[in-house]
């Protein structure tokens, strides 16, 4: 199972069941300087009737940026994402 991540851009992304994306958070280090840090990982897990739509958009919802499927070379922008379609 496999899914579809499409950007603003027109560059997409395929994502497998058992792939992991992380998001990248905005923290604070209490003296007003927020800084940038890995979430914990995701693992894709498919949806009996959804698909791996739910589980994608589990780790879009929560945050701006992320990595997907082990590629630490590319930073993906959540806002940026048009469509996320099952395959």
């Amino acid at each position: 199972m496999s899914a579809k991540i499409t950007f603003s851009s027109g560059v997409s992304i395929d994502v497998k069941d058992g792939d992991i994306l992380i998001p990248i958070i905005s923290c604070s280090s209490g003296i007003n300087e927020p800084f940038a840090r890995q979430g914990e990982a995701v693992i894709i897990e498919p949806h009996v009737q959804l698909g791996l739509i739910p589980s994608i958009m589990d780790v879009l919802t929560s945050c701006d940026f992320f990595y997907a499927c082990g590629n630490y070379e590319i930073v993906y922008g959540s806002k940026s994402i048009i469509s996320v379609e099952n395959n």
